[in-house]
């Protein structure tokens, strides 16, 4: 049983059941803050658990809600939300325990919900920066911190004291310049490291496949045409090679050009790919583990330089 959006102006009238749960997306009602047009970009599969059963509910969040959620990913703190929006404190803590609700969990932290708002359109994501690659603990307090992960919880998990937990949180808030947690997952998303962008989903799969993460801390964030940005991890121990496909000659040579020279990016050459989608790739180091790449060499039209095989 949950309240009704409706019911949750008049706390007083009584409960109605659950909506039945499915895949449909969250959306809001009316604010124009809270519609998102749909992105025609890939998703990253952010580990978020939606409801038991890892489905969302069809559910229509209220204005206030909605302009409550979205001060809230500003960093706005309780009682700054209520003198703006002229509620009682007390109130503003009610409505996000009606958010959670409408989300289909019992319990969640506002960094968690804020992420569900963005993920799923309730909230406009912000406009993106140019993208940063933080340290691998502190992208794995963030990580945590959006599935929901509470700071006492995270702390026991990692083997770590309150005292190391929170020096480790204070340095995640500086290097986004974020306020609260919840703020913290706003510039999350608007430097690109979490969200549906390529860059978001180039950093969560070096994340996830590559052991050695202090590679992945050293990373370089490569520049495209349009203001886009990917995420090249250098050669090293365990990760001999690497390579980045993409769909455009023009970003080939953009991503080769700022390669070059960079330590620990040895060999630098464009290759074909055995895939309509990224008919093209970069790649440093050994030959990648990958049967998608041929070493068909590229005319020098292409790859800025005379032909050669990989």
């Amino acid at each position: 049983m949950t309240l009704h959006p409706e019911a949750l102006r008049e706390p007083g009238r009584g409960l109605l059941p659950s909506p039945r749960p499915d895949a449909l997306p969250v959306h809001s009602q009316t604010s124009p803050a809270c519609r998102q047009p749909h992105l025609d970009v890939p998703r990253t599969g952010s580990p978020v658990s939606h409801t038991a059963g890892g489905r969302l509910g069809t559910v229509t969040l209220p204005e206030l809600e909605c302009e409550i959620l979205a001060l809230v990913a500003e960093g706005k703190r309780d009682p700054e939300i209520a003198l703006e929006l002229g509620l009682p404190v007390g109130r503003v803590a009610y409505r996000i325990g009606a958010i959670t609700r409408a989300f289909g969990l019992t319990s969640a932290t506002r960094p968690q919900l804020v992420h569900l708002a963005y993920e799923h359109r309730v909230l406009t994501p912000p406009p993106r920066q140019r993208p940063v690659v933080l340290p691998a603990e502190q992208d794995h307090h963030l990580r945590a911190h959006i599935a929901g992960e509470t700071a006492t919880r995270y702390y026991r998990s990692r083997g770590l004291t309150p005292k190391q937990g929170s020096r480790i949180h204070l340095k995640l808030r500086w290097a986004l310049d974020a306020k609260t947690p919840a703020h913290t997952v706003r510039q999350a998303w608007a430097r690109q490291i979490l969200g549906p962008g390529r860059f978001a989903a180039d950093l969560h799969w070096a994340r996830t496949h590559i052991d050695s993460q202090h590679l992945v801390d050293q990373a370089l964030v490569v520049p495209l045409p349009g203001g886009r940005y990917r995420l090249a991890v250098p050669a090293g121990p365990g990760h001999r090679s690497g390579f980045l496909a993409l769909t455009e000659h023009a970003d080939a040579l953009a991503v080769a050009a700022a390669l070059r020279g960079q330590p620990s990016f040895p060999d630098v050459r464009i290759v074909r790919a055995d895939t309509a989608s990224a008919p093209y790739a970069v790649v440093w180091g050994g030959r990648p583990a990958t049967p998608n790449l041929t070493p068909a060499p590229l005319p020098s039209c292409v790859t800025g330089r005379p032909a050669r095989t990989a």
